[in-house]
């Protein structure tokens, strides 16, 4: 096996439906092996993980908004499989949805219309909606 270039490519999560892919391509010239002293897989190794971690800083650096930690690879999210189509749950959505479920007062839960339609869930904001007016 003969290892003459690493290709390391990472597609980074955005915002909804958007994503930004970066990638690095480290040429391993014969020179980098020390007369043979280091084998050449450990050197890709090195060189992989090198290209991982310039990548993941060169995102970082160009969106600090968002500060990807490399380490993690999925975004900050749920994803549920069943036998529909996958579908991702917003974690803020689950935590509303919950505080929802909880209102003990339709004051209470009037304060929250405005985010339940923000996040999707004007179905369950309107059932608990009805259990105040029953």
């Amino acid at each position: 096996m003969k290892i003459e270039k690493i290709i390391f490519v990472q597609t980074f999560p955005t915002g909804m439906y958007q994503n930004q892919k970066l990638g690095m391509e480290i040429i391993i010239e014969p020179h980098d092996f020390m007369d043979g002293e280091i084998p050449q897989i450990k050197v890709a190794k090195e060189a992989f993980e090198f290209a991982k971690r310039a990548v993941s800083e060169s995102f970082n650096s160009m969106n600090p908004q968002l500060n990807f930690d490399p380490e993690i690879c999925a975004p900050p999210q749920t994803v549920v499989y069943s036998n529909s189509p996958i579908q991702s749950i917003d974690p803020r959505a689950q935590d509303l949805k919950e505080i929802i479920e909880d209102c003990t007062s339709l004051e209470e839960l009037e304060k929250l219309k405005d985010e339940a339609g923000r996040l999707g869930l004007l179905s369950a904001y309107s059932s608990k909606l009805l259990t105040f007016k029953k």
